[in-house]
């Protein structure tokens, strides 16, 4: 879908524009164009190169790295395709309107924060749909008539904000997304033994039935992960040499002692000479 959209004066002499190409900023704005009202596009960069820069000798798999490093963007996928986000999409855009096309990170359609809200155009085939306001006060009402006197009123009811994912243990064939892994890397960090790490660990705990290894979100888990081995990895690294001249072992005794007695026999022979 193409619409049109609104440039805010600040984004040029925002500092991350400022770090980006030329190529760069155009090819940012194009997929401004080119996404739904939430600022999902689909991940082809065969099509978007034809799209956006049709006439243009550009690699846009490396622009596209570029944007993802300077975080305007992300990726994600939801049923094996691949999509991309816009990030902080709707804090400048502000469509009357709003069309939905493509599901969210977490598979929800229309994206999560805007069910109760707007309506979707056309949900895909595959994607699962997010609950309605009725449908969740009738749920949720039903659940109140099990609970104890005085909880029934506690967080019961219908709100704007769609319901939080379920916790769940590590999925069996999770792994990371791109964005995900240019995290770890960006903090220096090793991804093969960081993932091998992160997932023993997680599952010890699905072994173990300990309800804290249970998440919603295992991105936002991962990036947590990040994080503290990061910190981990300082803590325990010996600290560097102060000064810039190198620490030299100090001579034994005997090496002095045979050092100043060759002084003494070369002097001696000067004087003699």
């Amino acid at each position: 879908m193409s619409r049109i959209r609104s440039i805010h004066p600040g984004f040029w002499s925002n500092y991350k524009t400022i770090q980006t190409s030329a190529y760069g900023r155009l090819l940012f704005l194009g997929l401004g164009n080119l996404a739904d009202d939430s600022g999902i596009f689909e991940w082809h960069p065969k099509a978007l190169k034809l799209q956006i820069l049709p006439n243009d000798r550009v690699n846009i798999t490396l622009l596209l790295r570029e944007l993802l490093d300077k975080k305007w963007i992300e990726t994600y996928y939801v049923e094996g395709v691949q999509y991309g986000k816009i990030l902080n999409f709707r804090r400048w855009q502000s469509p009357k309107s709003p069309v939905y096309k493509y599901p969210d990170e977490r598979g929800y359609f229309p994206p999560e924060g805007f069910a109760t809200k707007l309506k979707p155009h056309k949900a895909p085939s595959n994607a699962p749909q997010a609950p309605s306001c009725s449908e969740k006060t009738s749920t949720m009402n039903g659940l109140a008539k099990n609970l104890p006197l005085g909880e029934e009123r506690s967080g019961i009811g219908c709100t704007d904000s769609s319901p939080a994912a379920p916790k769940i243990y590590l999925p069996k064939h999770w792994m990371p997304s791109e964005s995900d892994r240019l995290y770890a890397l960006t903090l220096g960090l090793t991804f093969p033994e960081l993932f091998e790490d992160f997932c023993q660990h997680w599952r010890q705990k699905e072994q173990e039935q300990d309800p804290k290894g249970q998440k919603s979100d295992w991105s936002l888990t991962w990036k947590r992960w990040c994080r503290r081995s990061k910190t981990w990895q300082q803590h325990t690294q010996p600290p560097p040499l102060r000064g810039k001249r190198d620490v030299i072992p100090a001579k034994s005794k005997t090496s002095n002692l045979s050092w100043m007695v060759d002084q003494f026999t070369l002097g001696k022979e000067q004087n003699n000479g």
